[in-house]
Order: C-alpha cells, then structure tokens, then sequence
C-alpha cells in the first residue's frame, strides 16, 4: 500500500478543482456563441426589408420571412407620401393647363383657397350649373333630373322649377381638396346641398354671353415648389365679337395623386368681364 505525502495529495485537489473551474466557465461561453450566431442568421437585411412600389408606398405583399425575437424594439422605416409633392412641370405640363383653363371658365374665375367664403364657393365651382365634376369623372353616369313628366323630388323636395342634378359626395370633397386645396362642410347652401353621401344641384336658368380664351405669358417656381402663373384672357363677346384682354394671375402646384399629374389652384387673381 502507498502512502501519499501531504504535498502530493495538496497538489492533486489543486488539479481537480482547476479542471472543474476550467469547465464551468467554458460551457457558458459556447452557450453565448450560439445564441448570438443564431440571431444574426434569422435578422432580414435592411435591403430585403421593405418593398417599394412606383408611387413609392409599401407593396401589399405577404412577408415569407419567419417571425425575429429582438429584445429592441426594431424601427419601421416610412415610404414617403409622395402624393402631398409638388412635381416640377414640363412644358407639355403648361399646355396641359393651358387647355384645361380653356375646357371650362370655372377655372378661370376668382379663387382664395384661405377664404372664409371657400368652402361655399368651391361647391359651387365643382357642383354648380358650370361645374367642373365632369372634367375629372367623365366616365360617370349622368344623374340629371330635369322637370318634365318623368321627374322624381329630390330628397328635401326643393327643386321642382327646374329640376336638379347630383353628385357623388365622395368625389366632389376629392376634387375639392386635391384640385382646389378646400375643405367643404357638409350642409344645405343656396341651391347646392348635401344629403346621404350625394350632393343636389339646382339646375338654373343662368348663362354667359361671352366665351374666354387663356394663354400663359410667364411662369415662375416659387421658394415652396408652387408655381406662379401670368395669363392673358382674351374676352369675346358674342353680340359684338370684339376682343378684349385681361390679365390673370394665378399660384398653382402640380401634384402627384394616386400615380397622376393634377394641376392644383391654390389662388387665382382675375377681373372678368362686367
């Protein structure tokens, strides 16, 4: 039998306790590896992250990533909206003004998108017996009513002179805002109002004895990407045929909705014929 000295058997619960150490420390070490290689597998690219379409908002396709476990919370990056900014207009833009100021006076006649008076005069401008709703959704089955024998009240029966014609509430506020930067309260004006997602006009008896011709002298990009406009607007009066020009001063933007180029009146400066 051998007898282990006491220097010995100091050294030998000395190596034990070492190697015992040594292995507690490294397992966790190998656990720590791990989790971080496996995070950074699973982690989308920022590349792959978000799909853009032409008018710049994100695709509406489904996601076939699996779900990432984060301890921070990840930061969702925003497409921009780009039907709130004013593009920069071309030539072939202008004479599209241009031809849209001469398909409807309407355009032509005064306009403060800031007025007071906005709200009622837009309506008018969109709805009125020389609106402008046609010009934007030609494609819409006519709803006039004139009175004849086939005539049928309006809602609130107040138009049995002449009859009436109405209109998609929805897209008569679309154009008001997009078109002619106005907010139109709903209610009951003179003439025109609102009642279960439509809006009745009045037909009236009203009409011009004169035609007017627009065309563009200058044009200038303002600091805010609007564009201030000087126009000529030759008036013609049917019982004389003279010419009589007048100037017009107008500040417009053109905008990006919904993947199309829209002229936008912000205000137009104008003294028609008397």
């Amino acid at each position: 039998m051998k007898t282990l000295t006491i220097g010995k058997l100091a050294a030998i619960i000395l190596s034990v306790v070492f190697s015992v150490t040594a292995v507690a420390i490294a397992v966790p070490a190998i656990v720590v590896s791990v989790s971080v290689r496996e995070s950074a597998n699973t982690q989308p690219s920022e590349e792959n992250s978000e799909t853009l379409t032409d008018g710049g908002e994100a695709a509406d396709e489904p996601s076939t990533a699996g779900p990432v476990e984060t301890t921070k919370k990840s930061e969702t990056k925003k497409p921009a909206n780009t039907s709130s900014e004013f593009l920069t207009a071309t030539d072939a833009d202008f004479k599209a003004l241009e031809a849209l100021l001469n398909s409807n006076d309407t355009f032509i006649s005064n306009h403060d998108c800031t007025s007071a008076d906005a709200s009622r005069d837009v309506l008018y401008k969109i709805a009125g017996v020389f609106g402008v709703y046609n010009k934007y959704f030609p494609d819409e089955t006519s709803s006039a009513n004139p009175y004849d024998n086939n005539y049928v009240p309006d809602p609130l029966n107040k138009y049995s002179q002449f009859g009436y014609e109405s209109f998609s509430a929805a897209k008569v506020d679309y154009i008001a805002k997009n078109v002619f930067n106005t907010t139109i309260a709903h209610g009951d004006y003179e003439s025109i109002y609102y009642y279960d997602g439509r809006v009745y006009a009045e037909f009236t008896a009203t009409g011009k004895i004169y035609s007017e011709e627009a065309k563009i002298n200058s044009k200038t990009r303002l600091s805010d990407g609007k564009y201030k406009v000087s126009l000529t607007i030759t008036t013609t009066d049917f019982s004389d045929e003279t010419g009589k020009d007048r100037p017009c001063e107008m500040i417009v933007a053109l905008k990006n909705v919904n993947g199309k180029r829209l002229w936008s009146f912000y205000n137009v400066k104008y003294d028609p014929i008397s």
